[in-house]
């Protein structure tokens, strides 16, 4: 019953992989505050991905064909029964890759738009006079033997 481990592997791999999908499109509108918590989301979905193909390259090993029907380096027509159901369901795993390779790009312009907003907020607050304030006050209080020196500065 190799046949149904390896089938069982890939559904299990088709669901962590939509997991991973629907964050990744959640991740698309959300804020930065939000979005590092998916990434923390993302990555342990991709541990668990990259062990499902750990199970799956053993299993491989006691099934011939079953490798070449999941990766679709074969004619299906030639396929035995037990490969066919491999095949197809392999076929499920690969389709939602595609959806997730779609979106990447997507992703990654919404997270460098993000980028760019906190950098932006960032440096409207070093430009307030507030800021500007604080920096006159730290530096006009800073003790420092060149200042103290050169400008008779003294720590108030």
């Amino acid at each position: 019953m190799q046949t149904d481990r390896i089938v069982h592997t890939l559904e299990e791999k088709y669901k962590l992989f939509r997991c991973f999908l629907e964050i990744s499109e959640r991740m698309c509108t959300e804020s930065a505050d939000l979005l590092k918590d998916d990434m923390g989301s993302r990555l342990h979905l991709q541990s668990e991905i990259e062990k499902a193909d750990a199970q799956l390259r053993e299993l491989y090993k006691n099934a011939p064909g079953a490798e070449e029907a999941a990766k679709n380096r074969c004619d299906y027509s030639s396929l035995s029964p037990e490969n066919k159901r491999i095949y197809d369901a392999a076929m499920k795993v690969h389709g939602i890759l595609y959806q997730i390779q779609q979106m990447e790009p997507l992703l990654k312009k919404h997270m460098l738009e993000e980028r760019s907003s906190l950098l932006k907020k960032l440096e409207d607050i070093q430009k307030s006079t507030a800021s500007a304030a604080n920096r006159y006050y730290q530096a006009a209080h800073f003790e420092s033997p060149v200042l103290k020196r050169h400008f008779g500065f003294k720590k108030a």
